[in-house]
């Protein structure tokens, strides 16, 4: 059992996941709970908190925005974000052809591009953009080596 505590305005409501228990006492929140495998999100007033697993954690950034903030969990690695109106421009790396990708950021926020494609995200319970991101693989075909002809030159 894990317990965390926080600063409260007004109400405690579990979005996402579930809590075992949770006492308020002068404006301070204490949550009794067990890490799973899917991630529990709390809300009060503006403030989310999103419980997970070390695991889940793992894939979890914060890159660095200009005005607001933003979390991105899915890709292998984030290396930048960067707003355009209402269009949140994602760069990064990944290491499958499909990756779930959970992004939590400003409701003005209505696209998501990652490595300039736009994402088919919906809207979850806890207001983050939930999707995939599909990648096809490259079509490669290598040469024959055995029948190149090779040239060496001598080191010495």
């Amino acid at each position: 059992m894990h317990e965390t505590a926080f600063q409260i305005d007004g109400s405690l409501r579990v979005i996402e996941g579930e809590i075992q228990a949770y006492t308020i006492e002068e404006g301070i929140v204490t949550v009794n709970y067990q890490i799973g495998h899917t991630p529990t999100v709390l809300q009060t007033g503006d403030l989310e908190v999103v419980i997970m697993n070390r695991n889940q954690a793992y894939n979890l950034w914060v890159p660095d925005l200009e005005n607001g903030s933003v979390i991105v969990q899915g890709p292998y690695l984030v290396r930048s974000a960067r707003r355009n109106g209402t269009q949140l421009l994602l760069r990064g790396d990944l290491n499958a052809s499909t990756t779930s990708i959970n992004v939590w950021v400003d409701e003005g926020i209505e696209e998501v591009l990652f490595n300039n494609r736009s994402l088919n995200l919906e809207r979850a319970l806890d207001g983050s953009l939930k999707g995939v991101i599909n990648i096809a693989q490259p079509n490669i075909t290598l040469p024959t080596l055995s029948g190149l002809n090779w040239v060496r030159a001598s080191i010495t």
